[in-house]
């Protein structure tokens, strides 16, 4: 392509294309007979062009455009024919005959479609007795090339990697996006969008084109597979006429060889068209899409994009939320959100959706509000989302109560597990059986391996609880990104391997667990603490303090149970580095949560001093000490945090 404004004459070229031009620099009279093929905008004039001012340099006549019929033409002139394409058959002759004679030196540009049988005819001729040179798009170092003419622009890797990204080589896109960039006010950084400057150019081109083809570029820029089976629907089109319009559209360089548009035409398809025209075609894609069974999730974020989420349907507003809940499951909330609102009932799935999450608030109060209005299916489902909701805050007993109103088959397993935790003996017994008519899912089978674990570890052998432990966690990994856990049979394991001193096995299954996303964002953290402790146990405590650093990264706070072990083990990184400073203050931090909590020991306080309510003061002990003979111990039961209805003298001990 010229960069006519930026560096005269100055041509980014292919090898075949540098190949012709040096050939007749060379030789500028000697025969000619090229014939020019690529899609709109790769170069084809540029070209031309250059060979006209090579042959004009060297005193060679050239003609533009096709002789009249009987009209003599020198052999010793050029004839270059742009656009052959949108000749007639009888211009097509004219320049059959003169190929036929072997004498005259011509060069035919045209683009691949329409394709007449007599341009067919002159293109194999063209070929077999002269040159056929096809220009295609740039690739990455032409493009930088491109980008270095500009001298505004510095040829940072990371803005030519943008430009090609974004125009995906096309030589006139890669110059309209240069020039747009160049114009821009400041370029400190590489953007993440093109210019609006550069979208509008798009606009005659996309005004010139027929209507079948504007229609078929919306259906592409929605992001979907589209087979020509359902273009044909889609478009009001026989199939041959669908073949014959993504060839044209192809031709016209909008679309490329893989039947995909680049960025930055996507965004002026969207951004140009009627925005009438483009939500009915949108809306008719889905439903297609929908009916064929077909991923809609594409479509949704590209309705999304341009804000005309509202025109889509509010069953493919919850098939896109279904698809999306394993891997963006606070998308899928909101897409859950919006099919509800459009008068789709989506069930307990919004609030599963956010659980996994770990928006737990959303979650338990949407949870809450189906365990009283909905179906007995919805219900149970509801119910087991803000069991493992609550499980997470630290309220076992009521986690367990409402797994085991739940019934489900993992709900019953995961019940049993919430019985070990709160003591209860009872699910230490023999196996639950599981609901009559369950399927035996592998998210089922994962929460009763996980349920043996946990009974194995208490009643039985810590081999077969880390063995039963380990088989649940692999049950997972294949589609655990949407299993809502309590707990994730990995921790579990880890924790088993940890105390029978197999760190190694406890780091890969914490590492397959955390590749596989098992548990959604909402496990996400806690595997990364265990993996954190690992790290400290090991001696590593940079590296434990880098990863747990990374728990907290995102701000988001942590439920009480992960913040309890992220606690101790800011404490036990503290111990092992003689940080005092952070031994102070997590002790304090500790004393504050203990003292407002009132988690205590039933029978004597844990410190020899504790908050006196009148005074409003804290003393610390450097060791034990006994309650009775404590300074500043009140003698108000209320005010001792053991609870005691007296001071028993026992020795308190401090925390661990």
């Amino acid at each position: 392509m010229i960069m006519k404004d930026l560096v005269e004459s100055r041509l980014v070229l292919g090898r075949a294309s540098r190949a012709l031009l040096d050939r007749v620099a060379d030789d500028p009279v000697a025969p000619l007979t090229v014939g020019l093929a690529g899609p709109a905008g790769h170069g084809k004039t540029a070209l031309l062009a250059e060979l006209t001012r090579l042959q004009q340099r060297a005193g060679v006549t050239v003609h533009t455009g096709v002789p009249g019929p009987g009209e003599p033409v020198d052999p010793d002139d050029l004839i270059l024919v742009d656009d052959a394409h949108l000749l007639d058959d009888e211009r097509i002759g004219v320049l059959l005959r003169l190929v036929a004679t072997r004498r005259h030196r011509l060069v035919v540009a045209h683009r691949p479609w329409p394709r007449s049988a007599a341009l067919t005819e002159l293109v194999d001729t063209l070929r077999r007795d002269g040159q056929a040179v096809l220009l295609g798009p740039f690739t990455r170092e032409q493009t930088g090339a491109c980008v270095a003419a500009v001298p505004e622009l510095t040829q940072r890797a990371e803005l030519v990697d943008f430009v090609h990204t974004q125009t995906g080589g096309v030589p006139r896109d890669v110059e309209r996006l240069t020039r747009g960039l160049r114009a821009a006010p400041s370029l400190a950084t590489v953007p993440t969008e093109p210019p609006r400057t550069v979208v509008l150019e798009f606009a005659p081109e996309l005004e010139i084109q027929p209507a079948p083809v504007r229609r078929l570029l919306l259906a592409v820029a929605a992001g979907v597979p589209l087979p020509v089976a359902m273009l044909g629907p889609l478009l009001d089109q026989e199939p041959e006429a669908v073949d014959e319009l993504i060839a044209t559209t192809r031709a016209a360089g909008l679309i490329g060889a893989d039947g995909r548009l680049t960025p930055l035409v996507r965004r002026a398809v969207t951004t140009l068209s009627p925005a009438t025209e483009r939500s009915a075609l949108w809306r008719r894609l889905t439903e297609l899409q929908l009916a064929r069974g077909g991923p809609v999730l594409p479509l949704v974020r590209s309705l999304l994009a341009v804000g005309v989420l509202g025109d889509c349907p509010a069953p493919t507003l919850a098939a896109a939320a279904q698809e999306a809940l394993a891997d963006e499951p606070a998308f899928a909330a909101e897409l859950f959100a919006a099919a509800t609102a459009a008068g789709h009932p989506t069930g307990a799935r919004q609030a599963l959706a956010a659980a996994l999450a770990g928006d737990l608030d959303d979650a338990l109060r949407l949870a809450d509000r189906l365990l009283t209005t909905a179906d007995p299916a919805v219900r149970a489902e509801a119910a087991a989302v803000a069991a493992t909701a609550l499980a997470h805050r630290g309220h076992a007993s009521r986690s367990v109560e409402l797994y085991r109103w739940s019934g489900t088959a993992s709900s019953v397993a995961f019940a049993a597990v919430g019985g070990f935790a709160i003591g209860d003996l009872t699910a230490a017994g023999p196996r639950v059986d599981e609901p009559a008519g369950a399927p035996p899912t592998l998210h089922a089978s994962a929460a009763r391996l996980m349920a043996d674990g946990v009974r194995e570890g208490v009643t039985g052998t810590p081999s077969a609880a880390l063995s039963a432990l380990v088989q649940s966690a692999a049950l997972l990994e294949p589609d655990g990104r949407a299993a809502l856990l309590p707990d994730s049979p990995a921790a579990l394991a880890a924790l088993t391997a940890v105390h029978c001193g197999e760190l190694d096995i406890a780091e890969r299954v914490l590492h397959r667990a955390q590749a596989g996303g098992v548990g959604g964002p909402l496990m996400a953290r806690r595997h990364r603490l265990l993996q954190a402790w690992i790290l400290m146990v090991r001696g590593q405590t940079l590296a434990a303090a880098e990863r747990l650093a990374t728990v907290t990264a995102d701000e988001r706070p942590l439920e009480s149970r992960d913040l309890l072990f992220a606690a101790a083990l800011r404490m036990g990184i503290a111990r092992r580095t003689s940080d005092l400073g952070a031994l102070k203050r997590g002790g304090a931090r500790r004393w504050r949560r203990w003292s407002a909590t009132g988690s205590t020991c039933s029978r004597c306080c844990r410190w020899a001093n504790w908050p006196s309510r009148a005074r409003g003061s804290v003393t610390w002990p450097g060791w034990r000490r006994t309650c009775g003979r404590a300074p500043r111990c009140s003698t108000d039961s209320a005010h001792r945090p053991c609870g005691a209805s007296r001071c028993t003298g026992a020795a308190c001990t401090p925390p661990s």
